[in-house]
């Protein structure tokens, strides 16, 4: 299983940066350019992926798999490389309400460009 350095920096950085929130997460990628958009978001599903891949969870629907792993993700650095270290803790650590940012940098595109990353 992969472990946070093996994704762009830039994800984590702006992920940091967001402090928890949508909206600034959404402000923060509204100011970059559409490349770096597009960047964060591919580097935001991989690593989402990543844990669906390395992490079951059973009696989950996968929609509701599908917002834990990118909850996991939208908490940054540090907290990915928890839940890499201890998968056991995966539905201890994470909580309704977190933040959950799968989708922001598509909306975002979508606002922005008229279009939406694949």
């Amino acid at each position: 299983m992969l472990d946070a350095s093996d994704f762009s920096e830039r994800l984590w950085m702006i992920l940091d940066e967001a402090t928890g929130s949508e909206q600034q997460l959404r402000n923060i990628l509204g100011a970059k350019p559409k490349v770096i958009i597009v960047a964060f978001d591919r580097e935001f599903r991989r690593a989402s992926d990543n844990l669906r891949n390395n992490i079951e969870v059973p009696g989950e629907s996968e929609d509701a798999l599908k917002d834990l792993y990118a909850m996991v993700v939208s908490k940054g650095k540090d907290f990915y490389d928890h839940i890499v270290n201890h998968p056991e803790r995966i539905l201890l650590d994470t909580k309704p309400g977190d933040p959950c940012y799968f989708g922001v940098a598509g909306s975002v595109l979508l606002h922005l460009f008229g279009e939406e990353e694949d």
